[in-house]
């Protein structure tokens, strides 16, 4: 019996959760019945302000629409208090304080959540601290040696794309050229994927293994048949004959007209409200919804077919074709063992710039033996005169054999730091007497949390949240990491210590925050003059 009532409460949490397209997507869900507990994953990307900003949307839909009233976050310990922040008795200049925070990287979107509702949910830091600092400290360590590491990434990766030229044959150079115009954004991802999918027919490779790259290829296909322009008027055509047809204040009426309104206000997706919109019409006998509105059929198969895709997966599964097509395309060893050598100088890249997935930190320690520089070089040296290639070798590939147990333990410490955020979080769970969390953690986290929480028979829910632009150059999570401050920073921080505060950074920050508040109070004042 307390098996299915844990079944049923999780299923009636996990399924009463709907996010936005403009916030973010739920990309995998699982009710249990082992345990009486939910926790909702929220991937995050540190420092990016548009992952921030989706996140601080996510949580107020959470909280306002499902009564979430419990948050805990990766990169802090215990409870978490905004009160000087949250109590500011200006909304408008409260707001522009904490966007500023925001845009430095120094709170992230739950923290902003938090100030911004006064407070209004349970704010606790999930992390170990120990297992923190000394992931940050390996990280930090890593800025000194990271740009011998990319010279080596580099100065390879530019000699095997010699070896490309002179050793691959025609059409496996034009693979290699069309994925090259992709990575490089010089072609659109749609684009890539047509091209390879011509290439599985003409192959005639199994499409059956890659369910999602099917449907991407289907909407593709979907997106040239669709008059975009009469989707919006045929669903508003629907909805108004939906709604003359339906009883006057009946459920049916009423469920109409909330879902539309939710749908206006991106409080549910559109998945939701067209799936909704199909099934209602589709149940009204004198509608014929493929003859009546025939745009809009294909939109929503198009909308419905996007939202069954697997993100993660697809990038796996466009991964596993290029794979495929190369075993037709080689004609040599010495092909194989440039295409080898090429996937695993991008490997050994993300493992030096500490930006690897569980996925490619499980093929790197598989293959470990293959990263050491003496593999690259020596294929090099061996095969270059051979095709009369000339190169140079960057001397950095002297040093970077020396940085992988470093690399190595960082992703060590990372993944212990998994089950830490976990456990504290159920702990704080136990303590405040709450069944449902929510969990801000770093994607790389996800897959760790996600195999402990079947483990434990917790029910989950993963959540992505919506991202549109990523800007890798000004983010300043590099800066927040080392301790970087700006010039009007460091003059607080020497201020602080001149005058023994108890916490230096803490007066820094709400220094700060208060001079923030003051210039923007001065500028609103002269304006109303």
């Amino acid at each position: 019996a307390a098996a299915a009532d844990n079944a049923a409460a999780a299923t009636s949490i996990i399924d009463g959760i709907s996010i936005s397209d403009n916030y973010g997507v739920i990309k995998d869900k699982h009710a249990d019945d082992k345990s009486d507990l939910t926790v909702i994953l929220i991937q995050d990307l540190h420092c990016n302000y548009d992952a921030q900003m989706s996140i601080y949307k996510i949580l107020n839909n959470l909280i306002k629409q499902n009564n979430i009233n419990f948050v805990a976050i990766e990169g802090c310990v215990g409870r978490l208090d905004t009160a000087p922040f949250c109590n500011y008795p200006d909304e408008e200049i409260k707001d522009f304080v904490s966007k500023q925070f925001l845009k430095s990287g120094v709170i992230n979107g739950a923290a902003y959540a938090h100030i911004m509702s006064k407070g209004s949910f349970a704010f606790r830091g999930a992390d170990d601290r120990k297992l923190h600092k000394e992931n940050l400290d390996v990280l930090r360590n890593s800025f000194t040696p990271k740009s011998e590491n990319q010279a080596f990434c580099y100065n390879i990766r530019s000699i095997l794309d010699e070896f490309k030229q002179k050793v691959y044959n025609r059409r496996l150079f034009d693979l290699e050229k069309q994925l090259k115009l992709y990575t490089e954004d010089k072609i659109p991802f749609s684009e890539f994927s047509v091209y390879l999918n011509n290439l599985i027919d003409e192959y005639k490779i199994d499409k059956t293994p890659y369910k999602n790259f099917n449907n991407l290829v289907a909407i593709l296909a979907l997106e040239k048949e669709i008059d975009f322009t009469a989707v919006d008027a045929q669903r508003a055509k629907c909805v108004e004959t939906l709604s003359k047809r339906l009883k006057a204040k009946s459920p049916e009426l009423k469920k109409l007209n909330d879902t539309s309104l939710s749908f206006k206000e991106a409080k549910i997706s559109s998945a939701e409200f067209y799936s909704y919109l199909k099934d209602t019409a589709e149940q009204i006998k004198r509608i014929d919804f493929n003859k009546d509105y025939p745009e809009l059929a294909k939109y929503i198969n198009y909308i419905l077919l996007y939202n069954d895709i697997d993100h993660m997966a697809l990038f796996d599964e466009i991964n596993q074709i290029q794979e495929a097509i190369k075993e037709k395309l080689f004609a040599r060893d010495i092909e194989r063992s440039i295409d080898k050598l090429s996937r695993n100088i991008e490997v050994f890249k993300s493992l030096a710039e500490l930006k690897m997935t569980t996925r490619t930190l499980g093929y790197y320690r598989k293959h470990r033996s293959e990263f050491l520089a003496s593999n690259f070089v020596n294929f090099i040296t061996e095969n270059a005169p051979k095709y009369k290639i000339k190169y140079t070798l960057d001397p950095a590939f002297r040093k970077v054999d020396a940085q992988l147990p470093q690399l190595e333990k960082f992703y060590a410490l990372a993944l212990e730091r998994d089950k830490a955020l976990l456990n504290n979080t159920i702990s704080s769970m136990d303590e405040a007497k709450v069944k449902t969390s929510v969990l801000v953690a770093g994607g790389f986290h996800t897959d760790g949390i996600t195999e402990m929480l079947k483990e434990k028979g917790i029910s989950y829910l993963i959540i992505t949240p919506k991202i549109n632009e990523l800007d890798e150059k000004n983010n300043p999570y590099t800066a927040m990491v080392i301790g970087k401050r700006t010039p009007f920073e460091e003059l607080l921080y020497k201020q602080a210590l001149k005058t023994k505060q108890e916490n230096p950074e803490a007066y820094v920050f709400q220094t700060k925050a208060k001079y923030l508040a003051d210039v923007n109070k001065s500028i609103k004042e002269q304006n109303r003059k």
